[in-house]
């Protein structure tokens, strides 16, 4: 564990045995998003001083498309960009992304364009840092590709194709044996596949979808760190649903943790994303309220058995969309789509938010990273 987790640590320590919030020393990090409307891949500084908790925008880096997923290399300082939909010209795909190669200060040190199969809702690497995942929301592929020894793009693997639209989430098991493609809105399923870290093969399992309650739409995926446990964003019910993973990797329905009552209006709300903190403590997730004006961060703890309970919402601003923590867990930063921003919180010791920053944005950001 490094120094600046430790000073994180030991002022929460202070702050549960004192009930007061010290001004800890604290290294700073950079936020990495892709800007659709700009084509700039936008590097934020954030750090703690004199001054309190601050975020600027240090780079605005020119893609020359319209990137909006992004993700970053488990060991190294790539990042990943890809747009959202894919290009065709004719009967050929197009798709154009990139990776980003960081320096030592977190700054931008070379751009390589690259050609890509499908646009992504989401991608990621698996926990080897071996192969890139990406998951196509309007037509529902599984793309994998390899990486080479420097984590930049060598060669396409496999393509998964269900026939069914609307795939979200793409995002290996812990221990790398398992992935999970969930499906919003009429498609609501489930899918699970086991994962070859070696070759990059995937294997559909028996029952091949999970079966997620009727109406649910899982989106985003959040791991239990010890637990074999997995959490979902339901985009539909504007909760999380829990799952027990068995040992095979199978999942089962374990709850469902709606935030808003039967008796209210779902209409216009839709969940987005969700982060659970490194200790499993807190999770997170998102609500975009595009027609009830009703933009949240909602806070569940965390209970011994893995199952959640409601803590409480915190307004934002305009449709919240992608979340990510801060690289010790201490910060929640959110991407407000419409509101054209950057918000920061302080997670407190009782899982309460506490807003800290605010960056101007431009318009359309959904996802962060940091590091």
């Amino acid at each position: 564990m490094n120094k600046h987790c430790v000073r994180v640590l030991l002022g929460n320590f202070l702050i549960w045995m004192l009930g007061i919030h010290p001004v800890v020393a604290q290294d700073s990090f950079h936020v990495y998003a892709a800007s659709r409307s700009t084509q700039e891949l936008l590097v934020i500084r954030a750090e703690f001083g004199d001054a309190g908790f601050e975020l600027e925008m240090s780079e605005r880096v020119s893609l020359g498309f319209a990137g909006a997923t992004i993700c970053r290399h488990p060991k190294k300082a790539v990042l990943y960009i890809a747009p959202s939909k894919t290009k065709w010209d004719g009967s050929a795909s197009i798709t154009r992304g990139a990776t980003v190669q960081l320096d030592e200060s977190g700054s931008c040190d070379n751009v390589d364009t690259v050609a890509l199969n499908h646009g992504y809702a989401y991608m990621s690497v698996d926990r080897t840092g071996k192969f890139l995942l990406g998951s196509n929301y309007h037509d529902g592929q599984l793309d994998v590709y390899r990486l080479g020894p420097d984590g930049l793009l060598f060669e396409h693997v496999v393509t998964v194709d269900e026939d069914r639209r609307n795939a979200h989430c793409i995002l290996t098991s812990p221990n790398n044996r398992f992935l999970y493609i969930p499906y919003v809105k009429q498609t609501n399923a489930l899918f699970q596949y086991t994962f070859d870290s070696e070759t990059g093969q995937v294997s559909a399992m028996t029952p091949k979808n999970a079966g997620p309650p009727e109406g649910t739409g899982p989106r985003h995926i959040a791991y239990h760190p010890s637990l074999p446990l997995v959490y979902f964003s339901n985009e539909q019910h504007v909760g999380v649903s829990v799952y027990d993973q068995a040992s095979t990797g199978q999942l089962t329905f374990k709850q469902l943790c709606d935030v808003i009552p039967d008796r209210e209006s779902k209409v216009g709300l839709s969940a987005s994303d969700i982060v659970i903190t490194p200790q499993a403590k807190f999770l997170f997730s998102a609500i975009r309220g595009r027609r009830q004006n009703f933009d949240r961060v909602v806070g569940y703890r965390v209970q011994d058995d893995g199952t959640l309970s409601l803590l409480g919402f915190t307004e934002t601003e305009g449709v919240p969309w992608g979340m990510t923590l801060s690289p010790c867990g201490r910060y929640l930063l959110v991407s407000c789509f419409e509101g054209e921003s950057l918000l920061a919180y302080e997670i407190a010791y009782d899982g309460s938010l506490r807003k800290v920053g605010r960056l101007q944005l431009p318009r359309y950001i959904s996802d962060l990273v940091t590091y």
